[in-house]
Order: C-alpha cells, then structure tokens, then sequence
C-alpha cells in the first residue's frame, strides 16, 4: 500500500494512531465488522470535537448491542 499523505482526502492523517498505526489496519486485524470498526475510528480520531467524535462511537456501540440481542433472540 502507497505512504499515507498528510493531506490525502481518502487516508486522512485523523484516523492514524499515535503509533503511526492506521486505524483501518487495527480494524482489520482484529476482525471487526462495520459498526465495531466505525466506533473504533471514531474514538481514535485526533479532531476538535471529541465529544462528537465519542457520541458517534457510541452510536455505533449501540447498534453493534442491538444486532446481537436480535440474533441471540432467533
């Protein structure tokens, strides 16, 4: 994969961990699906806003806890 651009509109330089990690590739590794991945990027993200950034990632939680409630439900 191509270094990552500070200015890269597609690869922004928020969703990079303090490691130097992208968060994409954490999310991967760990076998997240779309709402864990999402509240991960979103609690990771380096902008102003982190009580927005924070609301998001529990958005997302929620939805995640639902899903699995509607599954365990079946």
């Amino acid at each position: 994969m191509k270094p990552m651009k500070p200015s890269d509109p597609i690869r922004p330089g928020h969703y990079k961990l303090a490691s130097g990690r992208e968060v994409i590739d954490l999310i991967e590794e760990l076998g997240f699906g779309f709402n864990l991945g999402n509240a991960l990027k979103y609690m990771s993200r380096d902008k102003v806003n982190r009580v927005e950034d924070l609301r998001k990632a529990v958005f997302y939680i929620e939805r995640e806890i639902q899903n699995l409630e509607k599954a365990n439900a079946r």
